[in-house]
């Protein structure tokens, strides 16, 4: 039984991994959203907008990695 365990903790711990965040600008949201949920890939990829990000670029950032680096630079 831990072998099941063991394997539903690591898919978890790899869809976890995977989750990506597109930041964009105003004007490219629904494009992107459009286009992420075309490919059926909603549950990975999340879209944010700012103001600032320029019309003709997106930023894709792994926000687990900005905490875990935020919180390490908090601990020392």
């Amino acid at each position: 039984m831990s072998d099941v365990l063991t394997e539903v903790r690591f898919w978890a711990q790899v869809l976890t991994d995977a989750k990506r965040t597109v930041i964009c600008s105003p004007d490219l949201e629904s494009r992107c959203k459009g286009y992420i949920e075309a490919r059926g890939l909603g549950y990975l990829i999340t879209v944010k907008v700012s103001p600032f990000a320029p019309d003709n670029c997106l930023y894709v950032m792994d926000e687990c990695v900005m905490q875990a680096e935020l919180n390490r630079k908090v601990m020392s």
